[in-house]
């Protein structure tokens, strides 16, 4: 697998920070990854039959985001005696994109929803998490409300899916979703 940057100039090392962004319209077969403050593109992708399609499905698109948040924020959590809630903060806030990602692979809107209902309960995870986080001095708490804003969209707009694919029970074209 070749990564090439943005700026097309090969990269030597395969050390990549951070998935984020979209594909780009220039005809590439892959994704964009942040590598050392860089955009840059895997040349032979990662697209797969069904996988693709989570990523237009603007609840993962703001769950991906507020993972992303919770890692940051997480990161600056210091303190041995911290370790495990730094953790568990990160865990849980990545369960929930992950979780949206997997049962969109799923035959079928019940399994969908099932999946989606599991996204649900990691986000009530975090949720405990950064309060016990707030609370014993580990994040500020304008780092909480700040992640608090995201988890709650979120998770709206995760019940307000699982409503929809509940009402209609049947498949849902991914536009609407």
């Amino acid at each position: 697998m070749e990564l090439r940057a943005t700026s097309q100039r090969p990269l030597r090392t395969a050390k990549l920070v951070a998935v984020s962004g979209k594909l780009p319209a220039t005809g590439w077969d892959g994704m964009l990854m942040l590598y050392q403050g860089r955009y840059c593109q895997l040349a032979n992708g990662c697209k797969t039959a069904g996988m693709s399609d989570f990523r237009k499905l603007k609840v993962w698109q703001k769950a991906h985001a507020m993972s992303l948040h919770a890692h940051s924020t997480a990161r600056r959590i210091r303190g041995h005696e911290l370790v495990a809630l730094r953790s568990q903060i990160v865990r849980s806030a990545m369960s929930v994109p992950a979780n949206i990602v997997e049962g969109r692979n799923q035959k079928g809107d019940a399994a969908f929803a099932r999946y989606l209902r599991i996204s649900i309960g990691s986000a009530a995870e975090l949720e405990y998490h950064m309060i016990t986080a707030r609370d014993v001095g580990a994040i500020s708490p304008s780092d909480y409300l700040s992640l608090y804003t995201e988890l709650s969209e979120v998770r709206m707009m995760l019940h307000g899916l699982v409503r929809n694919l509940d009402r209609t029970g049947k498949d849902v074209p991914a536009h609407s979703r």
